[in-house]
């Protein structure tokens, strides 16, 4: 058994196992993992530069997200990143209403709540707890509206409504009318960390313009 032992040593330079050979052991699995994960996001997202105000205050200008380019069916309050039905423009809005549902624009003195219901629900008021600021029934007076105050709508098949969380100040569904689940680039899933080293990485990775 002494000859095997020492024969076994001499092919495959076996070394005794020590703290240090575990935690080198556990750090080369870290970054193996590290890697695949990487790989996996990369795989999966699209970075994309937030332009403009019109999603404050959830998200503000030239911050970074990342986006799942193969998720195209979003559900309710996602934030989708889509084409601009009539300019082709890619923008980044907030899921209001799905397919099948009915929406309408009820004013209140000077401003203007969303009401909804699902299928043959009841329209209820939506309490929006991620918007700026309330919504201004002077913004449906100074723009070219598809959808006017009191007016019922229902959103077809295939399609979403979506606003900007700054509701004064986006070009939304409210403009240019419910989009096509096919129009949407993808839903976020994260916003990088502004300075971050994640941010600075995929920044390295995609070299996107601000």
């Amino acid at each position: 058994m002494g000859l095997e032992k020492l024969i076994r040593q001499r092919i495959y330079k076996e070394k005794p196992i020590t703290i240090k050979s575990i935690l080198e052991m556990l750090l080369l699995v870290y970054v193996v993992l590290l890697v695949v994960l990487l790989y996996f996001v990369m795989f999966i997202s699209v970075l994309v530069v937030v332009k403009g105000q019109s999603m404050e205050n959830s998200l503000h200008n030239n911050e970074l997200v990342l986006i799942n380019r193969f998720s195209k069916n979003p559900k309710m309050n996602d934030i989708v990143v889509l084409k601009n039905p009539n300019t082709d423009i890619e923008i980044i809005k907030r899921v209001v209403a799905l397919s099948g549902d009915t929406i309408v624009f009820k004013a209140e003195d000077s401003f203007v709540k969303l009401w909804r219901k699902s299928g043959n629900g009841v329209l209820k008021e939506i309490e929006e707890t991620f918007i700026k600021e309330r919504m201004l029934l002077s913004f449906f007076e100074r723009v070219d509206v598809t959808i006017n105050i009191d007016e019922e709508r229902t959103i077809e098949q295939g399609f979403i409504f979506v606003m900007g969380d700054n509701r004064n100040d986006s070009l939304d569904s409210r403009i240019f009318g419910q989009v096509a689940k096919n129009d949407i680039r993808g839903i976020q899933y994260t916003l990088l960390k502004k300075d971050s080293a994640l941010e600075w990485l995929f920044i390295i990775i995609y070299r996107p313009k601000f």
